[in-house]
């Protein structure tokens, strides 16, 4: 069996409720990755996570808010140190799309 490149490497990732923060969260935790996953969008967060075997296990935590705050950076680093007991890395992967004319 081959090890996974991620087991048990601690990170944040912001903006992780739908799109490539989702993908890059699923994938991460695929190759045993624990986390903390963030977004502004709690029902989404908590609809992509909420009832996953992850979330089950413990092996994420999620965190509704705005990244865009450092207080709430502060916190979901506190946090991620708090429940993992350390923090590798962190994808900030967290934005803001809008649509119009010029």
């Amino acid at each position: 069996m081959t090890a996974k490149r991620f087991q048990n490497k601690i990170s944040i990732i912001t903006g992780a409720a739908s799109g490539i923060g989702l993908e890059i969260a699923r994938q991460l935790l695929e190759e045993g990755a624990l986390m903390t996953i963030n977004d502004l969008d709690e029902k989404a967060l908590t609809d992509s996570f909420g009832a996953t075997d992850w979330y089950q296990d413990k092996r994420i935590q999620l965190m509704n808010g705005d990244a865009g705050h450092i207080e709430h950076i502060s916190s979901l680093v506190a946090n991620t140190v708090e429940q993992f007991g350390q923090l590798d890395f962190v994808i900030a992967n967290a934005g803001l799309t809008a649509f119009g004319h010029f």
